[in-house]
């Protein structure tokens, strides 16, 4: 008597976990979408859309360089462990990309730039631009809602269980970006049609959201000799400079030499900070508060 019970009831435990277990499989969530990317901006554009079904690595840590950067053995294999990879344009990018192809053929690549105009580096001369394309578009929020756009659509392809919960944050994201904007467009009224030098010409994009004008020192990566110096100090008089703006990236000492001369402060801003709201309502306060005095 006593063992019929007990197997019946082994036998109904049985069922029950037969029954319940799928249950609990359908609506478990996998793994976290694993990403990569080049620089932390980009970081966190993917974390707000994605949030916690994404896990993202920037590749460009915090003190490098993305126009010079050099990827270790390591760094590439690491890749392999991404399902996708957004691309943002900045120079590494063409370098490594043949070889991060060829040893991981599986890895989905995303321009985040494939749809949209870029503005070129801007030349020394009025009017003159090199050939040489500006990879800096992620410094205009309006740029950063068309790449949200892109990251959304791909999240969606590679979790389409997630897409209701993609799409609510895209939608936060988006209205964070138009705030931004709006605000940053505010705080620069004051200073609109100033100009500023730069040592890295980094800025180009947000000086031409925002209706400023970006002179920069460095151009097409190499320092500036005597005569190409001569007239950016030119430059600076002419459109009355009063700051100079450079990133731990990029100092130099030939800025202090220029700032002495144009009688200029120097101002540091950091165009790759991860968190990007903030640092560029920061970045619009420092440009305020530089170029009006």
């Amino acid at each position: 008597m006593k063992s019929t019970y007990f197997t019946k009831s082994i036998s109904a435990l049985i069922v029950l976990f037969w029954v319940f277990i799928p249950v609990s499989v359908v609506f478990a969530k996998g793994d976290p979408i694993r990403v990569s990317v080049s620089i932390l901006p980009q970081k966190y554009f993917v974390e707000k859309i994605g949030g916690q079904r994404v896990t993202v690595e920037a590749l460009v840590r915090p003190g490098q360089k993305p126009d010079t950067l050099d990827l270790s053995p390591r760094q590439v294999a690491h890749l392999g462990d991404s399902r996708v990879f957004f691309l943002v344009g900045v120079p590494f990018e063409n370098q490594w990309i043949p070889k991060i192809q060829g040893t991981h053929p599986d890895l989905k690549l995303v321009p985040l730039y494939q749809e949209h105009r870029v503005a070129k580096r801007t030349g020394r001369e009025e009017g003159e631009h090199s050939h040489a394309e500006n990879p800096h578009r992620w410094l205009n929020p309006l740029w950063v809602k068309s790449a949200a756009n892109i990251i959304l659509k791909t999240l969606v392809e590679e979790d389409p269980s997630s897409a209701s919960y993609f799409r609510r944050n895209h939608r936060k994201f988006i209205k964070e970006l138009v705030g931004l904007n709006k605000e940053i467009k505010v705080m620069l009224k004051p200073v609109k049609d100033r100009a500023f030098l730069t040592y890295h010409p980094a800025w180009n994009h947000f000086a031409n959201s925002y209706g400023l004008k970006e002179i920069p020192i460095e151009m097409e990566g190499r320092e500036p000799g005597p005569r190409a110096l001569s007239k950016v100090v030119q430059l600076g008089r002419d459109h009355n400079v009063k700051v100079i703006f450079i990133q731990k990236q990029f100092s130099k000492d030939i800025v202090a030499s220029v700032a002495r001369t144009l009688g200029a402060k120097v101002v540091s801003v950091d165009p790759l900070a991860e968190n990007y709201t903030t640092n560029m309502r920061q970045v619009a306060q420092a440009f305020v508060e530089a170029m009006q005095e």
